[in-house]
């Protein structure tokens, strides 16, 4: 269960370090979209966060092929996961604030975050299983 846990906080925070690097440097004006043109937006905001996610799909995909993961349980999460991440996502662009810009961008961040966790299998698992035929 540690073991989970510290994987999945550390594949975020890599994750986000990778995708968001020059985010990080705009605390003052990162969500403050006032006179800005869409490209921009497009490339600091959107594109990454799209990718994050279009990654983790990949992720969750790989898993339900390898039958790794207790799909009644997981489907849930899954779902709800996905909205709620598709919806503060999009209000953190959308609420031209920047103190509450971040709070919905670090929600919709806890919300991946928690879809890997949840995606996540204990223990050791082999890719492929042996048969005899």
């Amino acid at each position: 269960m540690m073991g989970k846990c510290l994987y999945c906080i550390l594949w975020s925070v890599g994750l986000f370090v990778a995708t968001f690097y020059c985010l990080l440097a705009q605390d003052e004006e990162a969500f403050d979209f006032t006179g800005k043109e869409l490209l921009p937006i497009a490339q600091s905001h959107i594109m990454p966060m799209i990718m994050a996610m279009a990654l983790y799909l990949w992720d969750v995909l790989y898993s339900l092929s390898m039958q790794k993961m207790n799909r009644d349980r997981s489907l849930f999460w899954i779902l709800a996961m996905i909205i709620v991440f598709m919806i503060t996502f999009v209000s953190s662009i959308l609420v031209n604030c920047n103190v509450l810009g971040w709070v919905l961008f670090i929600l919709s961040w806890l919300s991946l975050t928690i879809l890997k966790y949840q995606t996540t299998e204990n223990g050791q698992t082999f890719p492929y299983p042996i048969s005899e035929d």
